[in-house]
């Protein structure tokens, strides 16, 4: 199924299930979405500005362009997800899953600290 400049800004999508879809130009602005579970979905010049996706399971989705600015995503899994010109920034990343898959994507100094310990694990690096 394919959405395009679809406006869900402020919906309230707790637990939705998504397959093989795509979201073009589409504006999810202060969508919550926590415990959603996308698979095969593309996100292509989209917003998601103060989205709540908090523990979602974000496998295989392609995130092309998308503004994940200042959103909650703690504990949301991002494994064999594709990102590209993806904007992190401000965002709760802290315990997302899936942190090779996040390759591409913007983030800032803070975060980049809050995810030091995860990153370290991931690639087995030793810290005393």
């Amino acid at each position: 199924m394919r959405f395009s400049s679809v406006n869900l800004s402020e919906s309230k999508l707790k637990n939705l299930n998504l397959l093989d879809c795509e979201f073009i130009k589409c504006e999810l602005t202060a969508c919550k979405s926590e415990g959603a579970s996308w698979h095969k979905v593309q996100l292509i010049n989209s917003r998601c500005t103060g989205s709540q996706l908090q523990l979602s399971n974000l496998k295989n989705v392609v995130f092309n362009n998308v503004n994940f600015e200042s959103c909650i995503l703690d504990g949301a899994e991002f494994s064999s997800s594709t990102l590209s010109k993806v904007d992190f920034r401000s965002s709760e990343i802290s315990r997302i899953k899936g942190l090779s898959s996040i390759v591409g994507s913007i983030i800032d100094p803070t975060q980049l600290i809050s995810i030091a310990p995860a990153l370290a694990d991931q690639l087995n690096i030793i810290v005393e």
